[in-house]
């Protein structure tokens, strides 16, 4: 960050700024009529993590089973907390198709667009990932299976360009050309007179961790009866990014999560001081895909719409930019957890 930065603002964000993403943007479309019974991300999810149980990575492993390796080792300080479910080094996120809707039905040659986020040193999967995509779209998705066709693969920059992958791609692999990293949008300031923002949440977000309910201790996100608020919307992505880092970047490096993780407290602080400016929020609940030789089905709750804020944000704008592909909250390999911001113009 510039010298004139605040100390503890300069400090969190040196602690993360190592994390990058690769982010991969792919259409495919329907070879005939489809029904997905289900929540969209999760049919992608699912079908995708079905194709990984048949990719190879280094004709020893499966792709599937690199996903659910934990990378750190047991006497990590995070080692506790994530050895019963850790942020995978992968995320989809819906560009199209958005809807908070359990069902739907798509036409012949009607497209469906999803990104491909890759963490860190996860990154280094992204042609086994690709032929996960490709071996999903080949056996079929929905009931019953039908093909898609994989049209295009998109590498995106940070500015929301791209560089589209030759049509060659399977003979030949492109590298990956573009990490993003937060230090990217360190430029993006609010002016004096802008001082309101709006963030949008088309996919449901969700940053209630529920099985707190169990818990005799109650979290500042249960006394906020789960409204996605500002300061919980910076504290919740503070965390994960350190997280991410931590697992992504330095898995070999106990000392750098104790070190990043006492930044966190100092930076979110002074995101308390902005307001609600409005609301417009409805709680939805999705359904997975139905698994195969049963009928529970994991459910999706969140909400969608818009909150606006009013205060002082150039703390916080380089964060927010670049979690938005990172998304938020839970359940963010089933294409949830995803959010735009804005200016809003007085």
């Amino acid at each position: 960050m510039k010298q004139h930065m605040h100390p503890d603002i300069n400090a969190f964000y040196t602690s993360i700024q190592s994390l990058y993403f690769h982010e991969l943007k792919i259409c495919i479309s329907a070879t005939d009529k489809v029904y997905l019974d289900g929540w969209l991300g999760a049919a992608l999810r699912n079908n995708l993590l079905y194709a990984a149980e048949r990719v190879q990575v280094g004709g020893k492993i499966s792709l599937r089973e690199i996903m659910n390796i934990l990378p750190i080792e047991s006497s990590h300080p995070l080692y506790k907390e994530m050895v019963g479910g850790f942020p995978k080094g992968f995320s989809l996120n819906l560009l199209s198709h958005q809807q908070a809707i359990s069902s739907s039905h798509l036409e012949p040659g009607e497209r469906i667009c999803f990104s491909l986020l890759l963490l860190g040193n996860f990154s280094r999967y992204y042609i086994e990932f690709i032929q996960a995509v490709d071996l999903m779209c080949q056996t079929g998705i929905g009931y019953p299976r039908v093909p898609f066709r994989l049209e295009s693969i998109v590498e995106c920059r940070k500015d929301d360009t791209g560089y589209r992958w030759d049509k060659e791609w399977r003979i030949d692999f492109p590298p990956l050309r573009f990490p993003v990293y937060v230090t990217d949008f360190f430029n993006n300031k609010f002016k004096e007179n802008e001082q309101e923002i709006e963030i949008k949440y088309s996919v449901p977000i969700n940053l209630y961790n529920q099985i707190r309910q169990k818990k005799s201790s109650q979290s500042y996100q249960d006394r906020q009866n789960g409204f996605p608020g500002f300061y919980q919307m910076i504290r919740s992505l503070a965390h994960r990014l350190v997280k991410l880092t931590a697992l992504y970047i330095y898995p070999e490096t106990p000392t750098y999560y104790l070190e990043a993780s006492a930044c966190i407290e100092p930076f979110i602080q002074y995101s308390v001081s902005v307001i609600l400016a409005s609301a417009n929020l409805r709680q939805v609940q999705l359904y997975s895909t139905p698994k195969e030789g049963s009928v529970n089905r994991i459910h999706f709750t969140g909400y969608v719409g818009k909150t606006s804020f009013t205060g002082y944000f150039n703390y916080y704008i380089p964060l927010l930019l670049f979690g938005r592909s990172i998304g938020v909250g839970y359940n963010l390999v089933y294409g949830l957890g995803q959010y735009e911001i804005s200016k809003v113009q007085s």
